[in-house]
């Protein structure tokens, strides 16, 4: 009994500390923006603090960089917004997307069942596009479309990879094709949705878009996985979703002020 009471008193001092730790990420993130009114540090602290990725022989650091490709890209888009939103002063859009990021290292990063593994590649899309239309409004369509395209692939490996698929790499190469043209589309048509009344922090239509598909996608997928087929009533309700938010966004606020 001693025992077990020694191993829950270090699990739980071992879950506390590891949830200080990524509220003090935050923070220091949060932080160097703040100071030096740039991202380029904070950026410097998110790649340092996947250090783990190269804490193996080196032959491995290419599966580790893929299979990590989902966790960069949600936290160096939340370090973009909370840079775009305006961190050099304290506002409710810093303090949401600093809670959104503590929330994600702390309670979905960690988790992997599979609604959880499609939620954190759905997330990655949705988040990925809404900081990449944000900070790079201005920037070249070729840089949009590879971004967009490596959004995708590691979004769809990251669904995939949850057991052996012989597939993985072609399929993940595709659906990360379909995201860079839809990317490439919305370069040239970009509508936005103001957060909080902030222009420059506008939920872009295409990261709704893209996140909307991929969730159709991704359900379709679990459907064939279960028993090599997709019935019409596995994927009725993902469809109907899917379409509704479509005709909302499109047909509805398609007239809102551009980014």
């Amino acid at each position: 009994m001693e025992f077990i009471k020694v191993a829950r008193r270090k699990s739980f001092l071992a879950s506390s500390m590891h949830v200080l730790l990524n509220i003090a990420l935050v923070a220091m993130i949060w932080l160097s923006i703040w100071v030096t009114g740039s991202p380029f540090v904070a950026v410097g602290l998110v790649l340092m603090s996947k250090w783990r990725v190269f804490a193996v022989r080196p032959r491995f650091w290419a599966a580790n960089v893929k299979s990590n490709l989902v966790d960069l890209i949600v936290c160096l888009s939340l370090t973009g917004l909370m840079w775009a939103s305006g961190a050099a002063n304290i506002s409710i859009s810093t303090v949401i997307l600093a809670t959104i990021y503590i929330v994600w290292l702390i309670a979905i990063k960690p988790q992997s069942k599979k609604i959880f593994i499609d939620t954190q590649a759905i997330f990655s899309i949705f988040i990925g596009f809404f900081a990449l239309f944000v900070i790079g409004y201005n920037w070249s369509a070729s840089a949009i479309v590879i971004l967009a395209w490596l959004i995708g692939y590691s979004a769809f490996r990251h669904v995939l990879a949850v057991k052996e698929h012989n597939s993985l790499e072609i399929l993940s190469l595709m659906w990360g094709l379909i995201l860079a043209e839809i990317g490439w589309v919305f370069n040239h048509w970009t509508v936005g949705y103001p957060l909080f009344g902030i222009s420059s922090l506008a939920v872009p239509q295409v990261a709704i878009i893209a996140a909307v598909l991929s969730f159709l996608v991704f359900s379709m997928y679990r459907a064939k996985e279960d028993d090599s087929k997709i019935s019409f009533q596995e994927i009725i309700l993902p469809l109907l979703f899917t379409l509704a938010v479509f005709v909302v966004v499109m047909g509805f606020f398609s007239s809102s002020p551009q980014i």
